[in-house]
């Protein structure tokens, strides 16, 4: 695959992932701020760069807010920003790139917490490992050259997902001209 085709098949998961923040967050109980998605996106690259991806995935992780309690759906920003970064390091990790879609139609909580949070029998014991915490086990498992690739690959989406922040979601300050 071309260096161009990959380009564009980051930018277009990027801005698909911004459509499916838009549709999921009108679906929410509690709407997550448009400008708190987008700071976090603006964050993601740099958090990479200076923590490393395991560092900046656990971080995501820790401050994931995903609760489905009665009619309540809660998220919060870095819960989608981790779901949309492990959704892509899956796919990319499995060599599918051409395979990651977003259902932009279906975007909801339930899909979210499939990806962050395990599930458990009534003893406490796991019965379906999350996304998230089978990525963290590829990644401690991982060689130094594809720990650094799939690094490397994930500071490229998360630019992407910046750009289009930036250009998608308008600064709640700024107003249009």
């Amino acid at each position: 695959m071309s260096f161009k085709m990959l380009e564009q098949m980051r930018a277009k998961y990027a801005f698909d992932c911004i459509l499916e923040f838009k549709t999921l967050n009108a679906r929410l109980s509690k709407k997550i701020s448009e400008k708190d998605y987008a700071n976090q996106l603006r964050k993601l690259p740099s958090m990479i760069m200076q923590n490393g991806l395991l560092t900046t995935l656990a971080f995501l992780r820790s401050k994931s807010k995903v609760e489905l309690k009665n009619k309540e759906k809660i998220l919060n920003d870095e819960a989608v920003v981790l779901y949309q970064l492990v959704r892509y390091l899956k796919e990319t990790i499995n060599m599918k790139l051409e395979e990651i879609k977003v259902n932009i139609e279906n975007a909801n909580v339930n899909s979210v917490k499939s990806y962050l949070v395990n599930e458990y029998d009534e003893k406490g014991n796991v019965i379906r490992k999350s996304e998230y915490a089978k990525l963290i086990g590829k990644l401690l498992d991982s060689s130094f050259s594809e720990y650094r690739a799939i690094t490397s690959e994930a500071l490229r989406i998360a630019q992407w997902l910046k750009r289009i922040a930036e250009g998608e979601i308008e600064d709640e300050g700024k107003g249009s001209d």
